[in-house]
């Protein structure tokens, strides 16, 4: 069986540095333990967060849950359906950073941020504003090498032999079905991990691995990688209802059948991931924990 495993968004994670803490200082009063000078105050407030579309710029109103480190320290979380939440811890100081680990669904994201100055001394809390692309809904087309051809899922087959064509190239197609959803933004970036272990994901790539004889021509060892850009499946519509990004990525493999015998047969079983960890498949070959399927295709090459 030959498997092919196509990998998104190594792990979905976008990164701001929001109202960064300026550099530099002017002559301040201090008063207790608030410092003001010309560009703000250092306080301890509670924070509002607006978690919002990263294409529209519309608060997200799918349930989300947030969670809140300083370092690997847990310090607030919630779940929210409304694009708002306001912390119940009240004592984020100015100058301090933070991460924020949020999943929507399959879509998750890490948000790095420091507390920025208030105002003045009566605000009443820090407002900060998030943006984060959510993940699609993903179909797998196959044509076969006339390029017009579509490949029929699970049942579809390619004979070598009676088409003649040793070396068949197929087009593959990933389409993202859904507006307003994609991955820009996530690509070589850093997992909060649970335990304190952080693990680096790979941005969006191919991955093809060889278990029958159709062996993926440009395929070394026992993987084949092609990397994707982390916009390739974005898929965004104007105001006025057109498509701007049309969410569809196509890509070619060809198989290298020669050293089939007649009448065997390999099985090709796409897998559209996301957040795969590809040094860790190439090492296991198995997913890690944290690849998330979204789209698969199976057909069948005989000789």
């Amino acid at each position: 069986m030959l498997v092919v495993i196509f990998a998104v968004a190594a792990f979905s994670i976008f990164i701001f540095n929001l109202n960064p803490f300026p550099q530099g200082t002017t002559t301040s009063t201090q008063t207790s333990q608030t410092t003001c000078s010309s560009t703000g105050c250092v306080r301890k407030l509670p924070i509002r967060f607006t978690f919002n579309n990263l294409y529209t710029n519309q608060p997200i109103t799918n349930s989300l849950t947030a969670t809140v480190y300083k370092g690997t320290v847990q310090q607030d979380s919630t779940t929210t359906s409304t694009g708002v939440w306001d912390t119940a811890k009240a004592d984020f100081q100015s100058g301090d950073a933070y991460s924020m680990y949020v999943t929507s669904g399959n879509s998750k994201y890490e948000f790095n941020f420091q507390v920025p100055l208030a105002q003045n001394m009566t605000q009443q809390r820090y407002l900060l504003t998030l943006k984060m692309a959510l993940i699609g809904a993903y179909s797998i087309t196959i044509l076969g090498p006339d390029g017009t051809t579509p490949i029929i899922p699970s049942t579809g087959t390619y004979n070598v032999t009676a088409s003649g064509t040793p070396n068949p190239t197929f087009t593959i197609i990933i389409t993202n079905n859904a507006d307003n959803t994609g991955f820009t933004g996530t690509s070589q970036r850093t997992e909060i991990v649970q335990n304190g272990q952080p693990r680096k994901l790979t941005a969006n790539a191919i991955v093809v691995t060889e278990t029958g004889k159709a062996r993926v021509v440009g395929q070394t060892g026992t993987s084949y990688v092609q990397t994707l850009p982390d916009h390739a499946t974005d898929r965004t519509r104007n105001p006025d209802g057109t498509l701007n990004q049309q969410g569809r990525y196509s890509t070619t493999l060809t198989f290298d059948t020669t050293t089939m015998s007649k009448g065997s047969s390999s099985t090709i079983t796409i897998i559209y991931y996301a957040y795969l960890d590809t040094a860790y498949f190439n090492a296991n070959g198995v997913p890690n924990s944290e690849a998330i399927i979204l789209s698969t295709f199976t057909f069948s090459i005989y000789s």
